[in-house]
């Protein structure tokens, strides 16, 4: 009986488990599901984005195409047509450079600074003549570099329609680059006065029209740096004709 009677209170005096807390799962936000009507709305609203965009940018390039001369742009496109813009703005800048550094010349003309007036200038003895350059018997190879009793040295090089020579004799040194329809002409000499307006006249006579020109001298030397398109009746092909043509311009300056 005493041993019924301990294991009665052992069992009533030992403490109680603890209650174990369950976690709460937390309820994730369901997100409100689209209809049907409202993804179709959305899709016909990109739609017309993208066709409104792809209109305004067909407008924007045929605007931008008519004002280009038709030469510029080869093929309707867009990268045609903006690479043609971004050469038909080149070409317009070199024109103003052009005409502006023409501009200064005639006001430096007008202020008496350089005479270019035929009876003061001689240049009625610089009348050119394209033919004189084609079959001159002192410039048939610019290898040769014999003409006229100088010594000199030329090259003639092509790739990729590029065409280019050099000229070196004691009245200049010529270096001609032909590309296509272009001419990047740079000539160092002794300075004279009114030598860059004969030799502008000079390049108008043979077809050549100066796009651009930059300037720069130290002490008596001078270089001229020429941009000049061949047009279409120029008779001056290749760098070599360019060449021969613009060294008997500069030696005939020398004379006048």
């Amino acid at each position: 009986s005493t041993k019924k009677t301990q294991f009665v209170k052992t069992c009533t005096t030992a403490p109680a488990a603890a209650p174990v807390k369950e976690k709460r799962k937390r309820k994730r936000a369901t997100r409100p599901a689209k209809n049907k009507q409202e993804v179709e709305t959305q899709r016909m609203t990109h739609i017309a984005v993208e066709r409104n965009r792809r209109r305004q940018m067909n407008e924007h390039l045929n605007a931008l195409r008519s004002l280009m001369p038709p030469s510029y742009v080869q093929r309707g496109d867009q990268a045609s047509i903006i690479g043609g813009a971004i050469d038909f703005v080149k070409e317009l800048e070199q024109m103003l450079q052009s005409l502006q550094a023409q501009k200064k010349m005639r006001q430096t003309e007008e202020n008496g600074d350089v005479s270019v007036s035929p009876s003061s200038s001689n240049l009625n003895n610089l009348s050119i003549n394209s033919n004189m350059f084609m079959a001159s018997p002192s410039f048939h190879s610019l290898e040769d570099g014999k003409g006229n009793g100088e010594s000199g040295e030329g090259s003639i090089r092509k790739s990729n329609e590029e065409f280019s020579a050099e000229k070196k004799t004691g009245i200049a040194e010529i270096e001609v680059v032909v590309i296509q329809n272009h001419v990047n002409l740079k000539i160092k000499c002794q300075r004279r006065q009114g030598q860059l307006i004969k030799a502008i006249v000079a390049f108008e006579e043979l077809r050549l029209t100066v796009l651009h020109l930059n300037i720069t001298s130290l002490h008596t030397l001078v270089h001229y740096s020429f941009n000049l398109k061949i047009e279409d009746d120029c008779k001056l092909g290749t760098a070599d004709d360019v060449a021969r043509a613009v060294h008997q311009i500069f030696s005939l300056i020398n004379l006048s």
